[in-house]
């Protein structure tokens, strides 16, 4: 499934279900040359959701690697040392702010996340400041603002910078056919 294609539109990061294992992973395929479809997370946890920064050096991601809680990590894109953590109480949809000097993402309160299972997204919307100290990262985390409940949804607005919540009717209502 498409995630996130790089700001010069050259390479596009998909997570893939290699085998039906249930194992999630990220993948880039560059849009020209050879494009052979690449790993850039790969390992025995699930990485889904990654968004690359808007400068193209970092790549966000969520991770079930410690505990099986997931969480958000940053590291460098397409390769590099260095992977941080960057939420504390659970973290799913990273996006980042059009300068890429802030990111955000919803904890993991209540929900239920449709591929893993696991309560997922239904909590607060979280903000990390991203400060980039050579080839470190610094978080600084603050809150955006809490969701009344989890049948409100959260959508990023195209700028990044603003988010639209809309209550969902529980049970749905409304005529399927």
């Amino acid at each position: 499934m498409p995630m996130s294609w790089s700001p010069d539109g050259k390479s596009l990061v998909y997570w893939l279900n290699e085998s039906g294992s249930g194992r999630l992973d990220e993948w880039v395929i560059p849009l020209s040359g050879e494009k052979k479809p690449v790993p850039v997370l790969k390992s025995p946890a699930l990485e889904v959701n990654a968004q690359i920064s808007p400068d193209g050096k970092w790549i966000a991601y969520s991770s079930n690697e410690t505990a099986n809680t997931f969480q958000i990590y940053v590291q460098p894109f397409p390769d590099g040392p260095g992977k941080w953590q960057v939420s504390m109480d659970g973290g799913y949809y990273p996006r980042w702010r059009r300068d890429g000097k802030e990111l955000y993402f919803l904890t993991a309160s209540g929900g239920n996340n449709a591929v893993t299972g696991n309560a997922a997204g239904a909590g607060n919307v979280m903000a990390v400041e991203i400060r980039v100290a050579g080839s470190s990262i610094q978080a600084v985390f603050h809150m955006c603002f809490s969701r009344p409940d989890s049948s409100t949804t959260v959508m990023w607005l195209r700028d990044c910078r603003r988010f639209h919540t809309t209550p969902m009717p529980f049970p749905p209502t409304g005529n399927a056919s």
